[in-house]
């Protein structure tokens, strides 16, 4: 097994010790620093590889999401665990958006909890999708063994994960579309109450609500295509507009320049304009995850022999050959937090309009998605 490097950061090194002898006594297959600041946990992390942060929450508190933060932007390459005592919602959840892990547990002071999370973690970290991601950076540790060629997946596994999926994705749709409703015919009691004369912002708010809540039933309707033949409502539709409508709802850091090459002569076709921009978000969020210091999205358009092509080009990580043949797969995914299923939609989406997607990529020089339709 691998000695993993970790760092365990809480503002009291007495306090860290009683909770890592603990973690020694077990035997966890793991050499702990301490850092009882931001700042001490940083300049060890500039120092040498590390393949955990632990963030400990506990009076007086680390600033937790600056240290998630910073670990970011800097690009360290060590999994962050944080943990912290309910009554820290709002700050854990924004550490799990930054990419951390983040537990809320009762009794800060068990060692048996901390243990227990990082074993977790440990079993995280010595996964295959873990060394895998450590030899392309070329950090793999000469005690580890060489990743096994990757094999096809056999076909009645693949069936079988189409069935879980589809379970799954109609249980999801049954809880959320009720709610939905709900909340709908909540909006609409309170258009009626609102007076004519009210402030402007409240009906601009609730149209916001009800556009957010049709995407996201719009979503779940998608989801459950995913294993079922995909119903189209094709209309007359502008391929440009449906690309900008769907850039202009899909939040994009600053660091990020969206360059848009669309062909102003690109005709009307029939193609049904919601499902399309599903599609069309999928492969967008993709490319901007994969650039996670920024870099320019080029999205292109073009026309040509009764043809429509949409590419959407980054500057992002690239993706390894021996992953491109599986990205569209259910459930395949390189990503910790992802469960592998909006580049399986995106292609059914296209699919069913009759066209097709392709992928080309390199480690380190980006993505370009082509997708082709016909045009009808």
């Amino acid at each position: 097994m691998i000695n993993f490097q970790g760092i365990f950061v809480a503002d009291s090194s007495q306090f860290i010790q009683r909770i890592i002898t603990p973690l020694d006594f077990q035997k966890i297959q793991m050499t702990i620093d301490i850092a009882e600041s931001e700042d001490i946990c940083l300049s060890k992390l500039e120092s040498h590889l590390c393949d955990i942060v632990i963030i400990y929450h506990h009076p007086p508190a680390i600033d937790i999401l600056r240290l998630v933060r910073a670990v970011v932007s800097k690009n360290f390459p060590a999994e962050m665990l944080v943990i912290a005592p309910p009554g820290n919602e709002k700050v854990l959840n924004q550490a799990i958006m930054e990419g951390a892990f983040s537990y809320y547990v009762d009794d800060l002071e068990s060692p048996a909890v901390v243990l227990q999370l990082v074993s977790r973690m440990i079993q995280f970290l010595s996964s295959q999708e873990r060394r895998a991601r450590q030899a392309r950076r070329g950090e793999t540790r000469a005690a580890e063994a060489p990743l096994p060629a990757e094999k096809e997946q056999p076909p009645l596994v693949y069936e079988e994960k189409l069935k879980i999926l589809d379970r799954l994705t109609s249980f999801i749709a049954h809880e959320l579309k009720n709610p939905f409703t709900t909340i709908n015919n909540a909006l609409y009691f309170l258009q009626k109450k609102i007076p004519d004369q009210a402030d402007p912002v409240f009906p601009k708010y609730i149209h916001i609500v009800e556009n957010e809540i049709a995407s996201s039933n719009r979503f779940l309707s998608t989801l459950l295509s995913v294993t079922r033949k995909i119903q189209t409502n094709p209309v007359p539709s502008q391929v440009n507009e449906i690309l900008t409508e769907t850039v202009h709802h899909i939040p994009i850091s600053q660091k990020i320049k969206v360059n848009f090459q669309l062909d102003p002569l690109i005709p009307v076709s029939m193609i049904d304009p919601e499902q399309m921009q599903i599609a069309f978000s999928q492969v967008i969020r993709n490319s901007i995850q994969a650039m996670p210091e920024g870099g320019e999205l080029t999205i292109q358009t073009a026309y040509a022999k009764k043809t429509l092509e949409v590419r959407i080009i980054d500057q992002g990580t690239g993706i390894d050959p021996k992953y491109l043949p599986h990205i569209t797969e259910a459930f395949f995914t390189t990503k910790t937090r992802n469960i592998g299923l909006g580049l399986t939609i995106a292609q059914r989406i296209i699919e069913a309009h009759n066209g097709h997607i392709l992928f080309d990529s390199m480690p380190g020089q980006g993505t370009r998605c082509t997708m082709v339709l016909p045009h009808s």
